[in-house]
């Protein structure tokens, strides 16, 4: 399993979408496919509160390297 990682996605619980990489910034997503994953909590949640304020949730996911 050394070609796993752990990394976390942030939904906004408003609207059910993930963040995810655009064009240099941060942008939306429904698939969780197409989501940005963050190598730590720390910087999902910091990204999850600039974006998003309160109203999001973190998840942590299997990633391939």
């Amino acid at each position: 399993m050394s070609d796993v990682r752990v990394g976390y996605v942030v939904q906004d619980l408003e609207s059910y979408m993930f963040l995810c990489e655009q064009d240099g910034d941060v942008g939306y997503t429904p698939c969780l496919h197409a989501a940005g994953t963050f190598p730590t909590w720390e910087e999902a949640f910091e990204t999850g509160r600039m974006v998003l304020n309160d109203g999001y949730k973190i998840t942590p996911v299997m990633v391939k390297k």
